[in-house]
């Protein structure tokens, strides 16, 4: 129930309640993983990226198959601007757990930022195809082949 509030919290930009209400989940309950990813999220979203990377890692440590984890890792790397190791974290999270299909949007948009429109494409057609709904990952996914110069969408 406090993970909830905290999410609701962190998504309408009230980042100190949010953490309140995971440190409170933590108090009861000290191992649990998703409020200490939601912690990182929080930072994430407040553009604490050190914190987040820090607070990712040290989840890592203890559960290295958690793959929301390296999920956000990644997230948080990207937007440090380090690419490479961003796409490290997103394929690891893609190796745990294939059907997310944030992380293939994710890795296709950091694909298509470092020039590897094809591997952007793939990336966005598995995204589509997890989540026909996808609308940034079809728009993605058109871009991804006109600048690979594939004029016919697949």
């Amino acid at each position: 129930m406090r993970n909830n509030l905290g999410l609701a919290l962190a998504n309408s930009r009230q980042a100190e309640l949010a953490l309140g209400q995971f440190r409170k989940v933590l108090e009861l309950d000290p191992s649990n993983e998703m409020a200490q990813v939601n912690i990182g999220f929080t930072h994430l979203l407040r553009a604490e990226l050190d914190k987040a990377i820090a607070q990712f890692r040290s989840i890592l440590v203890r559960r290295p198959t958690l793959a929301v984890a390296h999920y956000d890792l990644g997230l948080a790397l990207k937007q440090k601007d380090d690419l490479e190791a961003a796409r490290s974290e997103l394929r690891r999270a893609l190796e745990l757990d294939p059907a997310m299909a944030e992380a293939h949007y994710t890795l296709g948009i950091t694909d298509w930022q470092s020039g590897d429109f094809e591997s952007s494409a793939q990336h966005m057609q598995a995204a589509v195809k997890l989540r026909p709904e996808y609308a940034e990952a079809y728009f993605m996914l058109g871009t991804a082949l006109k600048q690979k110069g594939d004029r016919m969408a697949r």
